[in-house]
Formats: structure tokens, C-alpha cells, sequence
């Protein structure tokens, strides 16, 4: 399974090639178009540089379409930036430039019934911008300082095959191949290329197995890159329960995982990372959807001793709102665990999780999907164009999509990272008022290299309607990065704190205006990178679908 590069100029020959014509009869297509004309004027001083002065035209169009068919669902969005920014900056010689650049960001994915109930097949991608130095996330965007932003771009063919037609088993397993591509950065001297294959199987006991049932669930992930140390990885669980008593059950469960890594340099050579355990308790079971594991587990990794632990899993919905899900035990690396929180009413949403991974930039941008419970416009520049939407079912429209308003901040390199990350989304909707808060904590242990980073940022919004057509919003954001230098006891701290006060008047159902005041701080020890700066900016939104 292998996939070099899937453009956008091959949107439209996808959908077509993977369509048959009768499906097109009773088509259904949405569409929007608009355009945003901005004026920026931005003032930076610096105890190291000065002072810097720059403003900037951009003119931003925005389409995007949704293609409903009975076997097909497609949408696709675009918009495009065209910029020229003027700048002048106070030095002993006096230096002023003049620039013009143009970005392009772009999302697709085209989904296709090719057998109803047991086989979809899938395409996607997108192509967006994100920071070379990751300590800049807060302060890098595509209007300002963009030469710091390196495109990223992904494409991916994937499958989803389900085979439950039997009451006593079924089997799930899903798959794709991904490419990824970027533009050089510091970690990357000739920008990212890499290609990601997966492989998911689930196998699983019917519901006409009472006494006895099972599961087993395997994951393969292979990833190659022109600049990277190659990693192989596979993980297979397996799951045996036998009923005692009510609700009680038996339980036998074994994991195997192994991560091999292929360095780029003969002198390194292949390094793997294997864990093995297996172990027995009880279960108390009511659906698949409320249960709790207990077991009694024994590991061996490698060459070490063997290990004895006790491990739980649980999945629990205490209504269709609300749900929680974790498990614990342990893996190469020592203990482990992941969890996850859903509570969704009509006025407060709430999303948490923790994940640990060993992964790389490119399985994490492979894997990303567009969820969390705002709702923004594509291409969306300020947190006041997001909103949280009336209904836990809501139906996107063109040129939407959903988002935790976090940042992904994934270092661009392809060196293998056990990541652990905690991610947390809340969201309170009350008449005129509305509150936005999310944080995002990241520990990256890089193997190869042996360094740490931990990366923190937090969001919070309050927009307040001030009538029916005008909107006050408020937003402060802190971002905090710490990396290793060169061992535990050398550390850099970068701290980034950022307010931007926005005012929204809508002038009619097709035409707005935006006018912000951000002010950001950054605090650093490296050299001219420790600064303040002030931004004003105007802009006006013109939508014609």
C-alpha cells in the first residue's frame, strides 16, 4: 500500500472516478463563497532590535462546497490569501522593505459507499501553514510573519470494511496511506517527505454469545521518510471474558507491541522497543458501553525482569450526553494510560483527553481529524468568528468545520517522539453571553536525540452581544514552552502572553466588519527574541452564498 501525492487538481477526478453516474439523480450540492479585506498595522519593540513598524493589505476569498449523493459525500474548502505588507525598521542604517506573498490553504475529503453496510472507501487532504519554531505558535500567523510558517500538505486514500452480518462475530478493519510533504524548516533542511501506512483489524464476539466472548484488536503503522529515522510499529490486544455470576465476568487479557526503529545513519543502525504482558481478573459488565476491567498483570520487556501490575480499563455513558473511558497498565516505556471525557448539553459542552503515543510529525498530522465543539469558518483569523452551535447534531455548512481551537504543537521534524498530551475544551452559551476555554499540555521525549520539551497553552474567550447586530469579544492567550538543551539540569523557558480585544457589526445578512486591538508579550532568553508588540486591524467580510 503506497500513495506518493493526491493534488488538488485531482479533487474533482476522484469524486468522479469513484462515483457512478446514477448516484448523481438526486445529488444535493451547498455552496458558499465570500471574500475578507483586511488592514493591519503592526508596531514591535524590542529591547534588542529596537523598534519595527509594518502594515499589511490582505484580500482573503473563501469557497466552499458540499456534495450529498446516496452512496457519496464530498466537501471541499478553500481560501487564498494575497498579501503586501510594508515594513520599516529603526536601525543605525535605517532599512524599510516591501513584500508580497500569497498562501493557499485548502481541505477535501470525498467519502463513497461502495458496498452498503460493509465497505466505504475514502479520500482526503488539505494543505495549511504551521510555525518552523513552534515557540511562536502564539504569535506567527499568515497576515504577519508568515516567511516563519512552513506549508504542510497531506493526502490519504483510505478503506473501511465491516463485516457484522452474524450474531455470533464480526470483524472491522480500516486502513490508509498517507503522504506528507512540507517546506523545509530548522530541523529539516530540505523540508518533510514521508509516506504513512496503516492497518486497524477488530475482531470481536456476536451478541448471541452470552457466556463466553472476546476481542481482539490489532494495529500496524509503517512510516517511511526521505529525511527520517523509518519506524515500524504494531500493537495486538486480546480480551476473553467468561460470565460467573449478574453482571460479573471472567477476564484473561495479553498485549504484545513492538516499535522498531531504522536510523538514516549506518553508525546508529535499528533499535526496537518490545512489550509483552499478559494477566487475569474480573469484569463487571452491563453493555459495551458500561464496564469496568480489574487484572492482575505480568509483563516482560526485552531484557529486563519481569514486572507484575494491576491494570483497569472502563468505558462508561452515563447518558447519550455524557461518557467516560480510560484504561492503565503499563508499556515499553513504564506506566501508562489514557482518558477521556464527553459532556455535551445544548448550553455547555465539555471535551477532555490524555494520549500517549510513540509517533512522529507526520503519523500525528496523518491522523488528524477536524473535531471539537466550536464550530469556525475555514480560514477563520479571529476566535469571534467561532461559535458554539444550538444543537449536539449540528450539520455543517459550507466552509465550516469543527474545531477545539487548541494548536498542534507537534515540533516539524521526523525524529520518533513519545508524546503525552492532555487536551481539555469548554464551552458555555447563555442567551447574549458566551464563554471559550481550552489548554493543551505536551510532553515530547525525543528518542534519538534523548531531549524534552514541554509545550502549554490556554485559550480563553468571552464575547458578550451587545445588540443584535454588534458583538464584543475579549480573548487572552498564554503559551509556554520549555525545552533541554543539552541535559536535565539545562533548560530554555519561553513564555508568550497575548489579549486582543474585537468589536463585530453586522451591516447586513451578507456584509461585516471587524475592528481588533492586540497587544503580545513575549518573554525569552535567547537573543531577539524577547519582545512587545501592538496590532490593529480592520476588516471587512463580504459573503454573496
Amino acid at each position: 500500500m503506497g500513495l506518493r501525492s493526491v493534488s488538488l487538481k485531482n479533487f474533482t477526478l476522484i469524486v468522479f472516478a469513484m462515483l457512478p453516474l446514477s448516484t448523481m439523480v438526486n445529488a444535493k450540492l451547498r455552496t458558499t463563497a465570500a471574500i475578507d479585506t483586511s488592514y493591519n498595522n503592526n508596531s514591535v519593540q524590542g529591547d534588542d532590535f529596537g523598534e519595527r513598524d509594518s502594515s499589511s493589505l490582505v484580500i482573503q476569498p473563501r469557497v466552499g462546497l458540499i456534495l450529498e449523493t446516496q452512496k457519496l459525500q464530498a466537501f471541499l474548502n478553500v481560501n487564498h490569501r494575497y498579501i503586501e505588507d510594508s515594513s520599516s525598521i529603526e536601525t543605525n542604517e535605517g532599512i524599510g522593505r516591501n513584500n508580497k506573498s500569497s498562501l493557499t490553504n485548502y481541505s477535501y475529503k470525498v467519502e463513497v459507499v461502495a458496498v452498503p453496510d460493509i465497505l466505504n472507501l475514502s479520500a482526503r487532504g488539505n494543505q495549511s501553514y504551521r510555525d518552523v519554531d513552534i515557540t511562536n505558535a502564539l504569535i506567527s500567523n499568515e497576515d504577519f510573519s508568515n516567511s516563519q510558517l512552513a506549508k504542510t500538505k497531506t493526502d490519504a486514500l483510505g478503506f473501511d470494511l465491516t463485516l457484522d452480518q452474524s450474531n455470533f462475530m464480526g470483524l472491522q478493519v480500516n486502513g490508509d496511506s498517507t503522504s506528507v510533504t512540507s517546506d523545509e524548516s530548522f530541523f529539516l533542511e530540505n523540508g518533510l517527505d514521508s509516506q504513512n501506512d496503516s492497518l486497524n483489524a477488530y475482531f470481536y464476539s456476536g451478541p448471541n454469545l452470552k457466556s463466553i466472548s472476546w476481542n481482539v484488536n490489532g494495529n500496524y503503522n509503517k512510516t517511511q521518510g526521505r529525511a527520517s529515522n523509518d519506524i515500524e510499529s504494531r500493537m495486538v490486544n486480546g480480551n476473553l471474558y467468561i460470565g460467573l455470576f449478574s453482571n460479573f465476568r471472567l477476564v484473561g487479557t495479553a498485549n504484545s507491541e513492538s516499535n522498531i526503529i531504522t536510523s538514516t545513519s549506518e553508525s546508529e543502525g535499528q533499535e526496537e522497543l518490545k512489550y509483552d504482558s499478559y494477566g487475569a481478573g474480573l469484569s463487571w459488565f452491563r453493555s459495551a458501553e458500561q464496564f469496568i476491567d480489574v487484572t492482575y498483570n505480568i509483563s516482560s520487556r526485552q531484557d529486563q525482569e519481569r514486572d507484575k501490575f494491576l491494570g483497569t480499563r472502563f468505558i462508561w455513558r452515563f447518558s447519550p450526553r455524557t461518557r467516560i473511558s480510560g484504561e492503565y497498565g503499563r508499556r515499553f516505556y513504564g506506566e501508562s494510560g489514557q482518558f477521556a471525557i464527553s459532556y455535551n448539553m445544548r448550553k455547555l459542552r465539555l471535551d477532555a483527553s490524555y494520549t500517549e503515543a510513540l509517533t512522529t510529525f507526520s503519523r500525528l498530522v496523518a491522523g488528524e481529524t477536524i473535531n471539537g465543539i466550536f464550530v469556525c469558518p475555514i480560514g477563520a483569523t479571529s476566535i469571534i468568528e467561532c461559535y458554539l452551535p444550538d444543537s449536539i447534531n449540528y450539520e455543517l455548512q459550507p466552509g465550516e468545520q469543527f474545531t477545539n481551537l487548541s494548536l498542534n504543537l507537534a515540533e516539524l521534524s521526523e525524529e520518533s517522539t513519545l508524546r503525552k498530551s492532555f487536551q481539555t475544551s469548554v464551552g458555555y452559551d447563555f442567551r447574549k453571553f458566551s464563554v471559550a476555554l481550552t489548554a493543551q499540555s505536551s510532553d515530547f521525549e525525543y528518542v534519538q536525540t534523548s531531549r524534552k520539551q514541554n509545550d502549554f497553552n490556554t485559550f480563553l474567550s468571552l464575547n458578550l452581544e451587545v445588540s443584535k447586530k454588534s458583538s464584543v469579544n475579549w480573548t487572552n492567550a498564554y503559551g509556554k514552552s520549555t525545552r533541554n538543551i543539552s541535559d536535565e539540569t539545562q533548560s530554555i523557558d519561553d513564555r508568550t502572553l497575548s489579549s486582543t480585544l474585537t468589536y463585530k457589526h453586522t451591516l447586513n445578512r451578507h456584509a461585516k466588519v471587524f475592528l481588533s486591538y492586540q497587544i503580545t508579550d513575549k518573554d525569552s532568553p535567547i537573543e531577539n527574541r524577547d519582545f512587545t508588540s501592538r496590532r490593529l486591524t480592520l476588516r471587512y467580510s463580504f459573503t454573496f452564498l
